[in-house]
């Protein structure tokens, strides 16, 4: 049995701001005595604290090293190279094809840089995976992959070349039993449930000193359509003296500010644009609810379970929020309310009852940090993770 993992993780932008979980696992592996190489497939955003960025090497393909290094490669490792070329042709759809050759190149380009390590693990299964795949057949490696969401459900992602890259993996983690059951399904895989999750110092025990702004509804999730802030702003502006704070940023943002000046809460709805994860706990320990009203667009985007949802549940915020794919596995047994995909009028209710019964909602918000506590740290999960890894690498 290995006892010290050597880990190559692969992601579409280290220190992305809306990917907090990846840096969390890495974190926690990194605590547990693991070796941790990241390859970014583009260049890395500003670290935030969650890693300490001097116990990693990150790598970022270019297309000078491609340059150098394609033709090496094919001559050293024919079959793996050109193997995955052709898969991705063979496999895959025309639309799609460049984006995937980009990051074929990209295993290629990072091919000498790769330190030793037992495993290639990729976050997401688009292109993150197509990389990771080509580094670890050039590499003489295993490969596992997490794919999330919006890569199992989004029509654009959903190929044979998707279902090829989840069969070839050694190991495939999924949010929940929902997801799992639709990957067995879809795609012929039997993948393990892995929990997303929060630091185990993130919990917080509820007390009577907490002080919450009683009318104050919180949501996070960059301003996409699949996080349906149009439908909580909807809601929120139905129900008197309720004030929202949303955080995150995105192409929607010019339309949902119009949706708030036509509805005439523009002194009850604030957008707090990009913040960092200090200000989102301030302004979680200080709502009275926490809301996300996902949905699945049309092109089948959608959440998985959405980490904030756990952030909120860890610093003890009664949650709302709606039937879309792991969320109801997430929020049962009374851990939250959750309502129909797009209905308005529920999330309004929702919000309105929680407000006027804090006692009952606290309840619940009490019941929801216990289970964070017992199935969602970080710390707890890595060791299942890591657990699963060496018994696949083995």
């Amino acid at each position: 049995m290995i006892s010290s993992l050597r880990l190559v993780y692969v992601v579409s932008k280290w220190n992305q701001e809306t990917e907090t979980f990846i840096r969390r696992e890495v974190a926690a592996a990194l605590d547990s005595g693991c070796d941790v190489q990241v390859v970014s497939l583009r260049s890395p955003g500003r670290p935030d604290g969650i890693v300490d960025e001097s116990s990693i090497s990150v790598l970022v393909p270019t297309l000078g090293a491609f340059a150098r290094r394609i033709a090496p490669a094919v001559v050293s490792r024919p079959s793996a190279v050109l193997g995955g070329l052709w898969r991705i042709l063979r496999l895959g759809r025309p639309g799609t094809w460049l984006p995937h050759l980009r990051a074929w190149g990209a295993a290629i380009a990072v091919r000498g840089s790769i330190e030793p390590a037992h495993i290639v693990l990729a976050h997401f299964a688009w292109l993150s995976a197509t990389a990771a795949d080509n580094i670890a057949q050039q590499n003489g490696l295993p490969y596992a992959v997490f794919p999330h969401a919006h890569d199992i459900y989004e029509r654009r992602c959903r190929d044979r070349y998707l279902g090829d890259r989840l069969r070839r993996a050694s190991a495939v983690f999924v949010e929940s039993e929902t997801i799992a059951e639709d990957v067995r399904s879809s795609f012929g895989v039997d993948p393990t449930v892995m929990r997303m999750g929060v630091p185990d110092e993130y919990c917080v025990r509820i007390t009577d000193d907490l002080s919450p702004d009683p009318t104050k509804v919180v949501s996070v999730g960059a301003l996409r359509p699949k996080k349906g802030h149009d439908l909580l702003i909807r809601a929120v502006a139905e129900l008197d003296q309720v004030s929202l704070d949303i955080v995150g940023e995105g192409a929607e943002r010019q339309k949902l500010e119009r949706l708030v000046l036509q509805l005439g809460a523009t002194d009850r709805v604030r957008f707090r644009g990009h913040v960092d994860q200090w200000t989102i706990t301030e302004l979680l320990d200080h709502a009275a609810v926490f809301c996300l009203a996902s949905r699945v667009t049309e092109s089948g985007d959608r959440d998985g379970v959405p980490n904030v949802l756990i952030e909120a549940m860890a610093r003890g915020v009664p949650v709302i929020a709606t039937k879309v794919s792991g969320i109801p596995d997430l929020l049962a047994d009374g851990r939250g309310s959750v309502v129909a995909e797009g209905d308005v009028p529920g999330l309004r209710n929702a919000i309105a009852e929680a407000l006027a019964d804090p006692s009952d909602a606290r309840e619940r918000a009490q019941s929801a940090l216990e289970h964070v506590r017992e199935n969602y740290t970080t710390t707890s999960n890595w060791v299942r993770m890591a657990s699963v890894l060496r018994d696949r690498i083995g």
